[in-house]
């Protein structure tokens, strides 16, 4: 969506940290808003308890560690597809040599 559109687009409003936020976002694209913007208020208020202090240490202390997971997340989700690829390919090479199996069958 562009700019152009966006400024069409319907104000959401959000809470973080007991503030309000208004942004402008595609109706399609809300409701992954509202769920970043739960996912961020979980985990300053749980930095927050770790005893850090100053906004702006919270939020770069939240958005290492939620940097952090998202690497991880992909990290493995990556080694997930390698297997299954792996599985993929010993599964089709067994296919194959039964295939080419019962073709020698059929040729005797």
């Amino acid at each position: 969506m562009s700019a152009l559109d966006l400024n069409h687009s319907p104000e959401v409003t959000i809470s973080v940290l007991d503030k309000t936020y208004r942004f402008r976002c595609a109706p399609e694209d809300q409701d992954s808003l509202h769920k970043a913007a739960k996912l961020l208020e979980q985990q300053l208020r749980k930095t927050r308890e770790t005893g850090v202090l100053g906004a702006d240490r919270l939020l770069l202390v939240t958005a290492l560690n939620l940097a952090g997971d998202f690497i991880a997340a992909r990290d493995d989700l990556t080694s997930y597809d390698k297997k299954a690829r792996e599985s993929l390919e010993k599964v089709i090479h067994k296919i194959d040599e039964a295939l080419t199996t019962a073709e020698q069958l059929e040729l005797e």
